[in-house]
């Protein structure tokens, strides 16, 4: 018998394209130590909390953590969409994104800022629409929040 296939799609989870590739491109420059959920810090601004979500549940699934284990989230009077504090000495990996632009600063490295393209809501679900297929970051992310609650 043929299990049913379930394809998920989130436009949050286009949103946090360039977060997820800034975190990979730094992944050379991070320690064990900077990547343990009690380094990290994911703050979001009033209404963004999926982003947030999402992106520590991705978090987790690629670095393995226990479903105990998950970094703080908090909600904050903030400009930008989303803000990331890897690390637990200063100076901190900052990755901070905002709706036009992606801002990362590498602990002892220079800041570099990189455009995002703006989307619409009723854009990103036509893209969504447009191209389905399973996305396997995604349903990572999804799994790993699950065992958090």
């Amino acid at each position: 018998m043929d299990e049913a296939r379930i394809d998920c799609a989130d436009v949050n989870w286009r949103r946090l394209a360039p977060v997820r590739h800034a975190l990979l491109q730094l992944a050379d420059r991070l320690t064990a130590e900077d990547l343990q959920p009690a380094a990290i810090r994911i703050a979001h601004r009033r209404g963004d909390s999926a982003l947030a979500w999402l992106i520590g549940g991705w978090l987790s699934a690629r670095l393995g953590w226990p479903a105990t284990a998950s970094p703080p989230i908090e909600e904050r009077e903030q400009e930008d969409d989303l803000a990331i504090r890897i690390g637990r000495v200063e100076p901190a990996t900052t990755i901070s994104l905002s709706a036009r632009q992606l801002i990362v600063a590498p602990s002892g490295g220079p800041a570099y800022t990189l455009a995002v393209r703006h989307e619409t809501q009723s854009d990103a679900v036509a893209a969504e629409l447009e191209n389905l297929s399973q996305d396997a970051g995604l349903g990572d992310a999804l799994r790993a929040l699950a065992r958090v609650q």
